[in-house]
C-alpha cells in the first residue's frame, strides 16, 4: 500500500512542478529543446534487486565461511567429548634373560603390561555439556553473522537506491534551470524583461549543476560500496529496483519489541549460551581436580613360572589440584555474565534509536502524502494566476519549484529511512518483527 501511495504522490508532485515551469506560457517549444542535459540512461544497466544482493553477499562472505568453520570445529569437539575415554590403553613389553649367579644358571624372562586410564563419569558428562553448549554458541553466532550481513547489505542497497533517486531529481532540477535560463534570455533579447531575472536563473543553473555533480559522486560511491559488499567489481554498471520493499506503517509498541529482542536476538542468545557454557566449564574444572583411576593387568613369565598381576594406579593431588583452571573458569563465568548485560544495553540503545527513526520517517511520509501536496497544489494555482496577471515574478516561480524538489527529496529520504530502520528492528528481533 505504501509503495502504491508513494508512486501516485510522486507522479502528482512531478506534474505540479512541471506545470509551474511552463506557467503563463513563458517557455517556448524551441527553448525547451536547447542545451538540456540528458537524464541518466538506466535502460542499458542491469537491475540488481535487493534479494539478489543479499543472496550474492551471503554466498561469497568470508565472515560467514569463518563462522561455518567454527560450527564444524565445535561439532568435532562434541564428537571428542562423547568418546568412552580420552585416553588410549598403554601396552609395555619386557623381555630378557634372568641371571642367577649363585646357581650359575639363567632363564628367559618375558612380561606384558596393559594399563588404561579411565575418566570419571562426572568428568565425561561435564565435558560433553561444555562441548554441546559450545556448538550452540557457534550456531547462534553464525545466525547473528547472517543477520548482520543482511542488515549491512540492505542498508547499502537503501543508500544506493536513494542516491540514484536523488540523482534523477538533481538532473531534473538542472534541466528545469537550463530551460528557464534559455527562455528568459530570449525574453531579455526582445526587451520584455530586465537582466535581473536572467541573472537569477543563471545562479539557479550553477547551483543545480553543482548539486547534480555532487550527487553523481555520491551515487557512484554508494553503488561501489554495495557492489564490494556483494563480491562484485565496484565499476560494474547496475541500477536499483524501482522501489524499496514495503515497510509496515505500524509496528508493535516498544516494550513488545524489547521482549522480542530478549527472546530471539541471536547475539543475546549466543551470550546467554556462552554464560551457560562458562557455568559448565566451572563444573568441569572442579571435576578435573579429582584424579582418574588407571587399572592395569600384567603378565610375566619367569622361566617355568607364569605370573599374572592386577593393579590400580591413582595419582596423588599433592601440588596440582587444578586451582588455576578453576579460578580462570570462575572469572570467565563472571565475564560472560557482564558481557551479556553489556550487549543487552547496546541492543536496547540500537532499538530505541531505530524505533525513533522509524517513527520520524513514518510521520514525514504521512505529512508529504497529505498536507504538503495539497499546499503545493494551492501554491501552483496562486503562482500561475499571479504570473499571468503580472503580479508574480521569476523569483516566486523559482522558489515554488525549489520547494517542490525539496519536498520530493525529503519524501525519498523518508522512504529510505523508514525501510532502513525497519530492517534494523527486524535484525534486532531475529526476524520475528
Amino acid at each position: 500500500m505504501i509503495q502504491s501511495l508513494v508512486s501516485r504522490r510522486y507522479r502528482r508532485l512531478g506534474e505540479v512542478l512541471m506545470a509551474l515551469c511552463v506557467a503563463g506560457g513563458y517557455l517556448s517549444t524551441a527553448a525547451l529543446a536547447q542545451g538540456v542535459p540528458e537524464p541518466p540512461v538506466l535502460s542499458g544497466r542491469a537491475t540488481l534487486t535487493i534479494e539478489e544482493a543479499v543472496d550474492r553477499a551471503s554466498s561469497v562472505s568470508p565472515e560467514l565461511r569463518s563462522f561455518r568453520s567454527g560450527v564444524d570445529i565445535a561439532q568435532g569437539d562434541v564428537i571428542t567429548s562423547r568418546l568412552p575415554s580420552r585416553f588410549n590403553p598403554g601396552v609395555s613389553l619386557e623381555a630378557g634373560p634372568r641371571l642367577n649367579t649363585l646357581a650359575d644358571a639363567s632363564a628367559l624372562q618375558f612380561g606384558v603390561t596393559v594399563a588404561q586410564e579411565l575418566d570419571r563419569p562426572e568428568k565425561r558428562a561435564a565435558r560433553e555439556q561444555v562441548a554441546l553448549l559450545g556448538f550452540q554458541v557457534e550456531q547462534a553466532q553464525l545466525q547473528a553473522a547472517r543477520l548482520r550481513l543482511e542488515l549491512r547489505v540492505r542498508t547499502f542497497y537503501s543508500q544506493f537506491w536513494l542516491s540514484e533517486q536523488l540523482l534523477k531529481l538533481a538532473v531534473e532540477r538542472e534541466q528545469l534551470a537550463t530551460r528557464s535560463l534559455t527562455a528568459l534570455q530570449e525574453r531579455y533579447k526582445v526587451g520584455d524583461i530586465s537582466l535581473i531575472p536572467v541573472n537569477l536563473a543563471q545562479v539557479e543553473l550553477s547551483v543545480s549543476r553543482a548539486q547534480r555533480e555532487r550527487q553523481e559522486g555520491e551515487a557512484a560511491a554508494s553503488r561501489a560500496a554495495l557492489l564490494v559488499a556483494v563480491g562484485e567489481p565496484p565499476e560494474r554498471s547496475v541500477q536499483p529496483q524501482a522501489a524499496l520493499p514495503a515497510a509496515p506503517l505500524e509496528l508493535p509498541e516498544l516494550p513488545r519489541i524489547f521482549q522480542l529482542v530478549i527472546e530471539a536476538n541471536p547475539v543475546l542468545l549466543a551470550s546467554e549460551t556462552e554464560r551457560r557454557r562458562s557455568e559448565a566449564q566451572v563444573q568441569l574444572a572442579q571435576a578435573e581436580a579429582l584424579p582418574n583411576l588407571s587399572p592395569l593387568v600384567s603378565y610375566r613369565r619367569e622361566g617355568p613360572e607364569n605370573i599374572v598381576v592386577a593393579g590400580l594406579s591413582v595419582p596423588i593431588n599433592l601440588f596440582n589440584r587444578n586451582q588455576g583452571t578453576i579460578f580462570s573458569a570462575e572469572a570467565r563465568r563472571t565475564q560472560t555474565a557482564a558481557l551479556r548485560e553489556q550487549r543487552a544495553l547496546e541492543l536496547r540503545t540500537q532499538v530505541e534509536e531505530a524505533y525513533a527513526r522509524y517513527n520520524a520517517a513514518r510521520r514525514v511520509l504521512q505529512t508529504y502524502t497529505g498536507d504538503t501536496i495539497a499546499a503545493i497544489e494551492r501554491n501552483q494555482g496562486l503562482v500561475e494566476e499571479g504570473f499571468r496577471a503580472g503580479k508574480t515574478g521569476v523569483t516566486e516561480v523559482l522558489l515554488a519549484r525549489r520547494d517542490g524538489l525539496n519536498a520530493r527529496s525529503a519524501f525519498l529520504q523518508a522512504q529510505a529511512d523508514l525501510y532502513t530502520s525497519y530492517v534494523q528492528l527486524q535484525n534486532a528481533t531475529g526476524g520475528r518483527l
